[in-house]
This record gives C-alpha cells, structure tokens and sequence, in this order.
C-alpha cells in the first residue's frame, strides 16, 4: 500500500510539473496562466544579465539498482560470508542465537531480494549567469544522505515445534552520502511574466561515500566493511584497521522542467522536477547508467543583475 501511494505522488508530482509545462511550450494558449503582468517588469522592461545564486532543498529519489551493493551478497566486496565465515565472529553469533532464539545451528537462508534507498532530503545551492532574460547557464551542488535498511534471514536447525521450517530476521542498514553536481543549460518560457516555466539540461556528476555498512543480529552489531586488510579479526589483539573509503565519482546527464515565481527584481522562487541518467560508483553496480529522479524548491537571489537596454517591445 505504501509503494502504491508513494508512487502515485511521485506520478502525481511529475503532471503536475510537466503537462502544463510542455503544453505552455508547444503554444496552447488555453494552458497558459495569465496573471497579472509583474510590476516591477513593467516599471524596467529590462534584459537581465548577471548572476543569481539560490539555496535548494527537497527530495532526492535513488534508483534501487545501486542499492544492491549492499544486500551481503557473497559477490560483493560487503557480503554475509565476511562476517560468518570468521571463527570468532560465527562463535559470538552462535552464541547470539543461543541465548535469543534457543538454537545454536543455523545457516545464510536469504538475502534481500529488493533491497533499495529510502527517498532522502536533497540540499544544496545554486549559481546561474543569465546571457539573457531566456538563456542561462546554471551550477546546482546538492547533498543527499541515503539510508539502505532492509533483513537477511536464518534458517535455524532443529524447527520450532510444530513448524517444519523455521526463520530469524536479522537488519542490514547502510548509510550513504551523495553529492550531486549539474552543470547545464536554461531555457525560460515567456520570461515576462511573473509566473513562467523553464527548461533545465545538462551534463552531470556525482561523489558517493559509503559512510557505513553493518549487521545486526539481535543486539549485536557487526561491520561489514573489512577494515583489518588481509588479517582476520582476533578478540583481544592488536589489529591495524585501516580507513576505508568506498565510493567514487560518477557521472550522467540530467533534464528539468519547473516553474519560477518572481516575487521582485531581487528574489524569485521555483519548483523543478528532474530526471537523471547516470552511473554511481559502488564496486561491482558502477558500469550501469540509472535513473533517478529528485523535486527541488529553489529560493533565487538576483543581486548582481545588470540590466540592459530599454526593449519598447516587451510587454
């Protein structure tokens, strides 16, 4: 039920955004919204030229594909077997299920089958050079934190009484930090009015950082990234553990459609949805290019605006 309603507000969002969008651009009047012209445009009738910045926020939606880098499968350089396969882990495990769920004998039974992201905040900032009151070059930096939470499960030897097979559920949580950069064009449509829609395309990059990747198996937390190298862990002994940084740079394109608002010569806002195409770099998930998709409110601040020569035919 929540897929359901999740995905019909995202399909809802999109309509929203694009229909009117796409009719306003291909000329159909009877879409357009008329509202009354601004009366700072009336009072400048102006090209604009110069630079805006803006702060963004909203909300970043991953595609799953990626996820899967941490669902322990035994291919992945984070799996299940790194931990179970370690003596002194497996023993404070057995002895986890022992205490908790009455069995000491059990096996890897299942990993997560769709395993994805949960939808995060999206923040950042914004620089644009105007060439015109219709051209623009636009620089977006914004930050995700991803979250990834899912269970694997344990079949468990004896059954439970009256059960021919029986099962333990145990958490796999992973944090991520995103940066996405978009470097592209903006189109305005009908720059002169204070409601207007715009088009944003680009080219894209993306720096991924997994900040964490653990089990847990009751109260017990197990890290899944091999900090100690090519040595096991040994309980009571000195280790090296070494800092290890998994992620990289990706890269894509991206395409936008919002509207902007223009409160003054000064300040403005607009609401955008785009859509990604794009590689992340997570060993083994990086050589597929994805989509994604993310809304975005921006609050742009035009200080450093220089206005051009009297244009008698702008109305």
């Amino acid at each position: 039920m929540k897929r359901v309603m999740k995905k019909t507000v995202i399909l809802t969002l999109c309509a929203v955004v694009f229909f009117p969008l796409l009719m306003w651009s291909r000329g159909d009047d009877s879409l357009k919204i008329h509202i009354q012209q601004s009366p700072f445009y009336v009072k400048n009738n102006q090209q604009k030229i110069g630079w805006e910045v803006s702060g963004n926020f909203g909300l970043y939606l991953p595609n799953k594909h990626h996820a899967q880098f941490y669902n322990g499968d035994r291919h992945n350089v984070n799996n299940l077997e790194y931990i179970f396969s370690n003596y002194y882990w497996r023993q404070e495990i057995v002895e986890l299920m022992d205490y908790n769920a009455s069995r000491d004998s059990f096996q890897i039974y299942e990993i997560p089958a769709n395993i994805k992201y949960d939808a995060a905040m999206h923040v950042g900032f914004s620089a644009r050079y105007n060439f015109s009151d219709e051209l623009a070059l636009n620089i977006s930096v914004n930050y995700s934190k991803l979250q990834v939470r899912d269970v694997f499960t344990l079949q468990v030897f004896p059954p439970y009484s009256g059960m021919l097979e029986s099962f333990v559920y145990c958490g796999i949580f992973a944090t991520e930090g995103r940066t996405n950069i978009d470097i592209g064009g903006m189109y305005t449509i009908s720059p002169h009015k204070q409601l207007t829609p715009f088009w944003e395309a680009g080219l894209h990059a993306n720096s991924t950082h997994v900040k964490k990747h653990v089990i847990h198996i009751f109260e017990r937390e197990f890290n899944m990234v091999n900090v100690y190298g090519s040595s096991s862990y040994i309980p009571n002994t000195p280790l090296n553990e070494y800092d290890i940084r998994q992620g990289g740079l990706g890269f894509g394109a991206y395409l936008s459609g919002g509207y902007r608002y223009a409160m003054s010569d000064q300040f403005s806002m607009e609401l955008l949805a785009t859509g990604y195409l794009k590689t992340v770099n997570l060993e083994g998930y990086s050589n597929k290019f994805a989509l994604h998709s993310a809304f975005l409110f921006r609050m742009v601040l035009s200080p450093f605006f220089q206005f051009g020569t009297d244009d008698p035919n702008i109305y």
